[in-house]
């Protein structure tokens, strides 16, 4: 409230910004459903952020920007040439500072086998130093939790997991702890990185052990949990760094550091999958995403929402193995280094047979964007590709290529909803048949099978014209992850999945990078 007072006293007008207190559950839902609301931020949990998106489905404006910041199940890595000291400060930090409280913090600590005990005994001797007490005072580390609901939640979760798990370490509360809802920090040693199945949002701490030639596949095991927040490494290695930007579908990746206080501008901060739509907040693409580029209906009416028939299951059978194709072809594709220089030959072939609007210039984006930091940090915007995206827009030719165009050139598969005789249906079988594109990169689906992908496993949708409201409708049903809708006039940065590094450069010993400097930093 005194935020908002400085800004309407800044001169920001009162009918421009509006502060609404209230349940926000009710306030919430009946807001989302209002008529002239165009646009959603959210931060919260993933459930609530599907239930928005169902609520702007069921109300027709599906297609309206929703960017969602959910919660995560974050895991630190720490292998062999970790420097353990850091790392268990590291790790304390993340855990357990605003108690635990934060949706970027440590829920999961993996640890190389080879250092797991003295690992192990630091931590624990650490969590005895940590300072459980009121949070003005500079000498507490652990401050109380929301309150009463999260409190019970908390150590209900502690009792149970105490009963099925090694408890390695439960602090202990002082005797003389001011009001408030107090919980001790532990930590909880698993069998497997899937026996941790929720988020428990509070001083809580899981830890495995794996072995170094599992690396990969530990990789694997974190990505299947679903979400995809944030994630830190603690290592010495760069070509572990590398695996992991390359096979980590995480918003966030901190290196040799603490993975939480991400700053505006510095580390653009959400997630993917379960952990959020994108884009970044703090980022080069946020602000894009609150503007509309394609037209709208204005006169749009309650829908209710599509049922997934029965008769679809047989269907998705045969779909599910034309999506596993279009996935491997994804992947091939984006493992070819000269994928980029590929589709804009393709497009270029394109457009000369259908002249449309979009230049080849609208094709191109920065796949590495440094950003600013102070010494001895190194941050990087990263733009990968999201998969397999379905998409609408057959009707059009012009359209479709605007979409098509976007698709190939971030590194992704299209899957195309066309009838047989649609007029861009002889452009998609050359595509298809293109000697430039691998196999199963571009398909063809009817109009009723790109329906049932839609609840499928794809990575976004691109939709233009007067069905965005349906499909987006359908797509709110999907379970797992809010699916975003893109447009052919979006920016092909949206095509991307955005992907924040920050390293501390200063880990290894020192900052390599002030050696380097053209000029001396003192006369």
């Amino acid at each position: 409230m005194r935020a908002i007072d400085i800004l309407h006293r800044a001169g920001v007008p009162k009918s421009a910004l509006a502060l609404i207190t209230g349940d926000g559950r009710e306030l919430g839902d009946a807001l989302i459903r209002h008529s002239s609301i165009e646009g959603v931020l959210f931060t919260g949990s993933t459930a609530t952020a599907k239930k928005i998106a169902n609520g702007l489905a069921v109300t027709g404006r599906g297609d309206i920007p929703l960017i969602a910041e959910t919660g995560g199940l974050n895991a630190m890595i720490i292998d062999s040439t970790a420097l353990l000291e850091q790392a268990v400060q590291d790790v304390l930090d993340s855990s357990f500072q605003s108690a635990g409280q934060r949706c970027s913090a440590c829920r999961l600590v993996c640890v190389q086998e080879d250092v797991y005990d003295a690992f192990v005994d630091m931590l624990c001797g650490a969590m005895d130093e940590l300072g459980i007490g009121h949070p003005n005072l500079l000498k507490t580390d652990v401050g109380p939790l929301i309150d009463a609901a999260a409190h019970e939640k908390i150590e209900a979760y502690k009792t149970h997991a105490a009963q099925k798990h090694k408890v390695l370490k439960s602090c202990t509360l002082p005797k003389d702890l001011p009001e408030g809802y107090f919980s001790s920090p532990i930590l909880i040693e698993l069998e497997n990185i899937a026996a941790l199945r929720e988020e428990i949002f509070g001083p809580v701490l899981h830890i495995v052990k794996f072995k170094a030639s599992h690396f990969e596949g530990l990789l694997g095991e974190i990505n299947a949990m679903g979400y995809g927040l944030t994630m830190g490494l603690h290592t010495r290695l760069d070509s572990r760094v590398a695996l992991v930007l390359q096979n980590a579908h995480i918003g966030n990746i901190y290196v040799n550091r603490n993975q939480i206080g991400a700053v505006v501008g510095v580390q653009p901060f959400g997630g993917e999958k379960l952990s959020g739509t994108g884009p970044k907040a703090g980022g080069p693409h946020y602000l894009s995403a609150l503007t509309r580029a394609h037209k709208t209906d204005d006169n749009r009416t309650v829908r209710d929402e599509v049922p997934i028939k029965k008769a679809e299951i047989e269907s998705k059978k045969r779909l599910a193995h034309v999506l596993a194709s279009a996935a491997k072809a994804a992947q091939d594709w984006r493992g070819m280094a000269d994928a980029p220089a590929r589709a804009r030959q393709v497009f270029t072939a394109l457009a000369h047979k259908t002249q449309p609007s979009l230049s080849t210039d609208d094709l191109s984006y920065a796949v590495k964007m440094p950003l600013p930091g102070p010494t001895g940090e190194e941050n990087v915007l990263h733009l990968r590709p999201r998969g397999v995206i379905l998409c609408f827009g057959a009707s059009d030719v012009t359209v479709l290529c605007h979409q098509l165009g976007k698709i190939l050139s971030a590194g992704s598969a299209a899957m195309i909803a066309a009838p047989s005789n649609a007029p861009a249906v002889a452009l998609i079988n050359e595509l298809i048949d293109s000697p430039d594109l691998p196999r199963g990169l571009v398909q063809l689906v009817s109009h009723k099978e790109a329906l049932s992908i839609v609840t499928m496993s794809i990575d976004a949708i691109v939709a233009d014209g007067a069905s965005r409201p349906t499909i987006a409708a359908r797509a709110a049903l999907r379970e797992g992850p809010i699916m975003p809708l893109l447009s052919g006039l979006d920016p092909i940065e949206r095509y991307c999945h955005e992907r924040c590094m920050s390293i501390n450069v200063t880990a290894a010993g020192g900052n390599v990078s002030l050696l380097t400097l053209a000029e001396p930093i003192c006369p």
